[in-house]
């Protein structure tokens, strides 16, 4: 359930496919073969409409300048148990909107996840990592649990039912497309933004961290963070 009053952001990031997967494998080879940063052109894609490269701000994601109210929403944890953003008031939160099927870019999302939480050591218990399912009549809580769990227990998988799902989609500018696929173990892929979102202590939205980004730059990216908590 989305809460009152909030806006909604503009799109969107890099989908992820099992098809744009194999696409970004090429051209990570090209770029290493040619000296060219095509991945970071590629990941960067088309971001909110008030993001800028963080470099200058010192950030390796991008910034959402300025910060936007993170739009609130309240749904189902893996753990069955009510989950609110405004509830994480106070810790820095990591967003991420992904499937359990999905073959590349959640797994290697989540893995990402683990390695920022193990640089930032004891800092980590100001930062809840968060991954939303966008296909929630396959991933139950119980598929959720069995999926985030075995990576780290203080993580979250967040369910909501389709019909409160997707006002929590529309504000957050993720898309999202189911393609039928025999190969898939479901007998369909979902296309989907895979950038992660990071909302500040206060609620507020501030960075977009395309696919890929380095576990180191974004563990530098969340101390900053925690820094203003």
């Amino acid at each position: 359930m989305l809460g009152p009053g909030c806006p909604v952001l503009v799109p969107s990031g890099v989908l992820a496919t099992k098809q744009r997967a194999v696409l970004l494998v090429a051209l990570l080879v090209a770029a290493f073969a040619v000296g060219v940063g095509l991945v970071g052109r590629l990941a960067g894609g088309a971001f909110f409409s008030t993001t800028s490269p963080g470099a200058a701000a010192g950030f390796a994601g991008r910034v959402i300048d300025p910060p936007l109210p993170a739009p609130d929403f309240t749904v189902i944890d893996h753990h069955q148990r009510p989950f609110s953003l405004s509830g994480h008031r106070g810790q820095v939160v990591v967003l991420f909107f992904g499937y359990t099927n999905c073959p590349d870019v959640c797994p290697a999302t989540l893995g990402q996840f683990k390695r920022v939480k193990l640089l930032l050591e004891e800092q980590a218990e100001h930062v809840q990592f968060a991954f939303v399912t966008v296909d929630p009549e396959f991933d139950t809580p119980q598929r959720l649990a069995a999926y985030i769990g075995p990576v780290d227990s203080d993580f979250l998988g967040l369910w909501a039912r389709p019909d409160e799902l997707e006002p929590i989609l529309r504000a957050y500018g993720v898309y999202v497309e189911k393609t039928p696929a025999e190969e898939s173990p479901t007998g369909y892929w979902i296309t989907h933004t895979s950038s992660s979102y990071v909302i500040d202590g206060e609620g507020q939205l501030r960075l977009q961290l395309p696919f890929g980004t380095p576990p180191e730059a974004v563990a530098s990216d969340l101390r900053r963070l925690i820094a203003e908590l």
